[in-house]
């Protein structure tokens, strides 16, 4: 299942899944997989979105929870 608040926040923030990848410093597959929800993102991946994104979004996790 998609992660729809995830895929929504991307868009928002005007970056393509790509640019998403590259600001997170991890591969497009990946962050492609992360999205798609095939995987989980790791604690860590979690505090490079935090890092990355700290005044656009409060609650990270809501982010990668999966969508309906």
């Amino acid at each position: 299942m998609k992660r729809l608040n995830l895929i929504k926040f991307r868009i928002e923030q005007g970056l393509k899944s790509k640019e998403m990848a590259e600001k997170l410093k991890i591969s497009s597959v990946h962050y492609s997989n992360i999205e798609t929800g095939k995987v989980d993102p790791t604690f860590g991946l979690m505090e490079k979105f935090e890092k990355a994104f700290k005044d656009q979004y409060e609650d990270m996790w809501e982010l990668f929870k999966k969508g309906e």
